[in-house]
């Protein structure tokens, strides 16, 4: 591949990133993005997950975050506006925005490992 078609392919990705996260952050009049929400919509389809609690957000802003037990050895799921963390015990994931090309790409990653949690 040579570097052109190199530079074409990442600027196509980086479009498809900036434009799929973009909608993905407007908020909801829950005050939850599209993003948290699709989030706990396909959590919930693919493996019943229990009770999420809402929770402000530190830095003033209007935003929440979702957490919920991950493990019992003490980890925590929580669904930020526009990625996902696992932390707690001996655990310390993080699914940011910018490894993933889509929303969904960033999804189905938390969804595959909260199925080999729940496994």
């Amino acid at each position: 591949m040579g570097l052109l078609a190199w530079f074409r392919r990442e600027r196509q990705w980086r479009r498809d990133h900036v434009t799929s996260f973009s909608i993905a952050a407007a908020t909801a009049a829950d005050g939850f993005t599209l993003f948290q929400q699709r989030c706990l919509e396909t959590l919930n389809a693919c493996h019943p997950t229990p009770r999420f609690e809402r929770v402000p957000a530190a830095d003033g802003s209007q935003g929440y975050w979702l957490e919920a037990p991950f493990d019992d050895a003490g980890a925590t799921l929580c669904i930020y506006q526009n990625e996902a963390g696992i932390f707690g015990g001996n655990t310390k994931v993080w699914f940011e925005e910018w490894d993933f090309r889509t929303p969904e790409d960033l999804i189905q990653s938390v969804v595959a490992r909260w199925q080999s949690r729940a496994a």
